[in-house]
């Protein structure tokens, strides 16, 4: 069996080789550096002391990252990366990596595990559900190609302003229980549109990022989440509000759209209508630890099927 340890037992350096050979072969380029690893730590949530990484002779062959919190009283862990070197893949020590972190989710009061994984990683999701997770929904990306088109839907007026991205966590209509790196604290300069109908209330937002190059001009622009109330204004509005991250006027802008579930039916289709073409298409997995996970599970799974406006 592999030797354990949690990376914050181990140097920076043994913890970017873990991960640099584990992802070797992977479907883009994931390798990173002392500098990259330590911010992607950092802005990801990710937890030295739930985080693992697998030695062999000494040197280290593979890693979990997890990271934790708790969403409406239940307690969430993520795995943001799960790779064993080439040369020990096949040889037993994913599964045993997953026990592993298992077993720290459990030390650690997690009520429920998540992750998610590369849709054509199918020895991956296979190890997965091996170890009891399941899939609930799918995540996908998407990439506009070429310029947005305008319609009239979403030159409609609604009350849209900026909104505090600190604030949107306490609306109804934010989707707390979503994919991890879309979650307003895990977006560094995240921003937000919300829109407020004639009573005063929220009935829309959307959380989004602006990259800019070094001279501080504007390249491209990621859409992260965007949800409005049922009513019978809801498509147009969540057209207004998606117009306003995409910034029509602005030209030859990056338009992408990240970490977008499947279950959000009229987003998908929206941002399908309007040009955008799938990048990158995942599964996001989940395994309940107790009864409130089970529950939570339960909860989600209901929310990953209706219709998100």
């Amino acid at each position: 069996m592999a030797l354990m340890k949690r990376l914050f037992q181990c140097t920076l350096e043994e913890s970017v080789t873990a991960w640099n050979k584990g992802f070797e072969g992977y479907y883009f380029d994931a390798s990173t550096d002392v500098d990259r690893f330590t911010k992607r730590m950092i802005s990801d949530g990710l937890q030295p002391s739930i985080s693992i990484i697998a030695f062999e002779d000494g040197s280290p062959v593979g890693l979990v990252l997890s990271g934790k919190r708790k969403v409406r009283g239940v307690t969430m862990s993520w795995n943001g990366g799960t790779g064993v070197a080439t040369e020990y893949r096949r040889h037993g020590i994913g599964k045993e990596l997953m026990a592993e972190a298992m077993s720290i989710y459990q030390e650690e009061n997690v009520d429920v595990a998540t992750l998610e994984a590369i849709s054509q990683n199918e020895k991956a999701i296979k190890l997965y559900e091996k170890m009891g997770y399941r899939i609930v929904d799918g995540i996908n990306h998407y990439t506009l190609k070429g310029e947005w088109q305008e319609t009239d839907d979403g030159k409609r007026f609604f009350n849209i302003k900026k909104g505090s991205i600190t604030d949107i966590k306490q609306f109804a209509l934010y989707q707390d229980k979503g994919p991890w790196q879309a979650q307003w604290e895990h977006i560094a300069d995240a921003e937000a549109w919300i829109s407020i109908n004639e009573e005063g209330n929220v009935n829309g937002y959307a959380i989004y990022k602006n990259h800019f190059n070094e001279e501080g001009t504007l390249q491209a622009v990621t859409l992260f989440q965007a949800n409005t109330a049922a009513d019978q204004e809801g498509g147009s509005l969540l057209q207004a509000l998606v117009r306003k991250v995409f910034q029509p006027e602005v030209e030859n802008l990056k338009r992408t759209a990240a970490f977008i579930p499947v279950s959000n039916k009229n987003l998908v289709a929206l941002l399908l209508e309007n040009g955008f073409e799938t990048s990158v298409e995942q599964v996001y997995m989940v395994k309940p630890l107790t009864d409130k996970g089970d529950a939570f599970v339960q909860e989600y799974y209901a929310f990953s099927k209706q219709d998100a406006h």
